[in-house]
């Protein structure tokens, strides 16, 4: 971590903030922190493609013909605005329950978030409490009524 120091005269003397730095205003000196050394970005990115599978989003399983009749109808469902679940609701139509594996155990999938993952629990009788978040592509065997 490297820290320079500036003394100065001036009480409140506006500083520009760099990318990574935090810079801290006394009345006796001005203080800056470099919190990340120096990258080189070309070879984080390409560490990134090699350590991080590629994120679907839940909504790109909606469409997808390929994907199980269960899990089409529940992302659909639970991705829908508030006011269409709503009405749903009110002409007796109930949000389908979705059944997958994640890590070799049965868990309940409850919810689709707006960031493209799913919540789910080990309580397979729960219908709103979530333990973990995951992504779609991370369960398999999926299962619904």
């Amino acid at each position: 971590m490297n820290m320079k120091r500036n003394f100065n005269k001036k009480k409140k003397r506006k500083e520009k903030k760099k990318r990574g730095q935090v810079v801290v205003l006394n009345s006796f000196a001005t203080y800056e922190y470099d919190i990340h050394p120096p990258i080189k970005e070309e070879s984080v990115l390409r560490n990134l493609d090699v350590l991080v599978p590629e994120f679907r989003h839940c909504d790109e399983f909606i469409d997808d013909e390929t994907q199980p009749l269960c899990l089409r109808k529940f992302l659909r469902y639970c991705r829908w605005p508030a006011i269409y679940q709503f009405r749903a609701h009110r002409l007796g139509i109930t949000k389908p329950r979705l059944f997958a594996n994640y890590g070799g155990k049965l868990v309940r999938v409850v919810m689709a978030s707006r960031f493209g993952d799913v919540g789910i629990t080990g309580d397979l009788e729960a219908d709103s409490v979530y333990d973990l978040r995951v992504a779609v592509g991370d369960l398999i065997n999926f299962s619904g009524d």
